[in-house]
């Protein structure tokens, strides 16, 4: 008889504040890299872990050991897909619509459509990193512009600054699922020949040639790894930033590396406890502010 054993399991562990960056590189240091990290209103962090077979890998289970488990269930691959397949069209931004990919909707008012395949990838148009970064996009002129969209998830940004004018786009991201959903996502919007790699943050990306813009929608640990690699010195040059995934409690430390980087913020987008930022290595403008929200408190 056909195994019955499910295909995944998921795990979701509490993480303290500032334990993100550890774990992440121990997990990494297992050759692991399904998992997710995504910020509380609390400031602690959650750690979802997918494993494949039913089970997690045992070289990673010491690490878990201590943490306190939040949840733990089975599911087959259908039911993870299903989780990632909502068929409802939602606007990004002003004018711009994600829709499902298997879906026939079309978007009002002559708006833009990005399509976008169902998969275990971030990046679905609803959460307020992904609608605060393609916000900031807006204020960029993409005209045939050179875009490296790092740790792309489902490369629903990148895919947005193809419609806007870009017109060589590499994405990378360092799990393969995400990769596979990116690369689903590229050949549902005309972008079959798009760059879609995999590896850990500017790693993969060739050098020369070298981008105008680079898109980072990763959590504020990784931004500062970003913005210390000498890759980002030599490839960017004068080029621009598009920072997101940066929570409230974060904001000041990413401000900050971005002024000893030489970078200066032009804009700024918060919603919720969610910042943003547009930044470009010796610009002389002073930042702007977008409040995307109601909430004049965002948690300290």
């Amino acid at each position: 008889m056909p195994s019955t054993s499910p295909r995944w399991v998921i795990a979701t562990y509490r993480l303290e504040a500032g334990d993100e960056a550890r774990f992440q590189a121990a997990l990494s240091a297992c050759d692991y890299h399904d998992f997710t990290i995504v910020d509380r209103s609390d400031g602690a962090r959650d750690l979802t872990c997918y494993g494949r077979g039913g089970k997690l890998p045992p070289a990673i289970e010491p690490l878990l050991a201590p943490l306190q488990q939040l949840a733990w269930e089975h599911c087959d691959e259908a039911d993870l897909l299903a989780r990632y397949d909502d068929k409802r069209m939602v606007e990004l931004c002003p004018g711009v619509w994600v829709i499902p990919a298997a879906s026939s909707e079309q978007p009002p008012d002559n708006g833009i459509p990005l399509r976008l395949a169902a998969g275990p990838a971030f990046g679905d148009g609803r959460h307020p990193t992904t609608r605060a970064a393609a916000r900031l996009m807006a204020k960029i002129d993409w005209s045939a512009a050179r875009v490296w969209d790092v740790g792309a998830g489902s490369g629903i940004l990148g895919i947005l600054a193809a419609a806007w004018g870009a017109q060589n786009i590499a994405f990378s991201d360092i799990d393969h699922d995400a990769v596979r959903t990116c690369q689903a996502s590229c050949a549902a919007n005309g972008l079959e020949q798009a760059t879609v790699l995999q590896g850990d943050l500017l790693a993969p990306f060739p050098c020369p040639p070298q981008p105008q813009v680079i898109i980072a929608n990763i959590y504020a640990e990784l931004l500062h790894l970003l913005l210390d690699d000498p890759k980002l010195q030599a490839a960017l040059g004068q080029g621009q930033l598009i920072l997101s995934g940066i929570s409230h409690q974060k904001i000041a430390a990413v401000r900050a590396h971005l002024a000893r980087q030489g970078f200066t913020i032009l804009h700024e987008d918060v919603e919720e406890w969610w910042h943003a930022l547009h930044a470009q290595r010796g610009a002389a403008s002073a930042a702007s502010t977008i409040v995307a929200s109601d909430d004049e408190n965002p948690p300290l």
